[in-house]
């Protein structure tokens, strides 16, 4: 993690400082996870309206199909 940075072994190491970036690097990914939430709820959205759409226009399909065929017939 770029914030908290390497810990090298048997090197001295500051906790505080550690901690610190640790608690930087969780902010990041907390805001970073938010964004990923409201990107998938606007997708749904979408992906509902598309499907509702679909829907729609396979109604209209087939009633100018029935209607072909009813031209067809007579």
């Amino acid at each position: 993690l770029p914030a908290v940075g390497p810990t090298l072994p048997g090197a001295p190491m500051n906790v505080s400082e550690k901690m610190g970036g640790m608690l930087n690097e969780l902010e990041h990914a907390h805001i970073y996870i938010e964004e990923l939430h409201s990107r998938n709820a606007a997708l749904a959205a979408e992906v509902a309206a598309e499907r509702a759409q679909n829907a729609r226009q396979a109604a209209q399909i087939a009633a100018l199909a029935a209607r072909l065929d009813a031209l067809e017939t007579n």
